[in-house]
């Protein structure tokens, strides 16, 4: 996002709220507080330009969003997300309908999207117990997971990878 206009305009923004904060501390450092409280109040240089890169962070927070939005309405693959009860969670990518022969994708459980017969769900429920439950290498428990399933006239590729929370727990 560098070459993003927006972007350039929040580096400068942020750059001038660095030296009116800068200015404040300055001030309260030759002991003029009652000056530095002025410096900060509402309609202030340093109130401006803070409600400026505010402006400028949710500007990029749309951009994000907005190109996140056409990658994942293009991309040639369908990614989804489950919860540890193999529930689809919202957010997957369009293409999800079409790989999937499924109108409705949230809310299902993945072995029923991927037609898996009994056995193979099986399989697929153990080997996504173990990778919630973090005790092997994803890469051991996740590995058993069949790597191409059929769907209807379709053979999709499967690949799946733990999504981690902050505390590096899988989520």
């Amino acid at each position: 996002y560098s070459n993003e206009p927006a972007y350039a305009t929040l580096r400068s923004q942020h750059a001038q709220f660095h030296r009116c904060a800068a200015d404040v501390v300055a001030t309260i450092c030759d002991g003029r507080r009652a000056d530095a409280r002025v410096m900060i109040e509402h309609g202030s240089d340093y109130d401006q330009v803070s409600s400026r890169v505010f402006e400028s962070i949710a500007e990029m927070k749309r951009r994000v969003e907005e190109k996140t939005g056409l990658i994942m309405g293009n991309v040639m693959v369908g990614i989804l997300v489950v919860d540890a009860t193999l529930i689809v969670q919202s957010g997957y990518s369009q293409h999800c309908h079409a790989l999937l022969a499924s109108s409705v994708v949230a809310g299902r459980r993945i072995c029923g999207l991927l037609a898996l017969s009994p056995r193979e769900c099986d399989q697929f429920e153990a080997c996504m117990a173990q990778a919630f439950e973090d005790v092997l290498p994803p890469e051991v428990s996740l590995g058993m997971l069949p790597e191409r399933v059929r769907v209807g006239a379709r053979v999709i590729g499967v690949t799946a990878m733990p999504i981690r929370s902050t505390g590096d727990e899988v989520d």
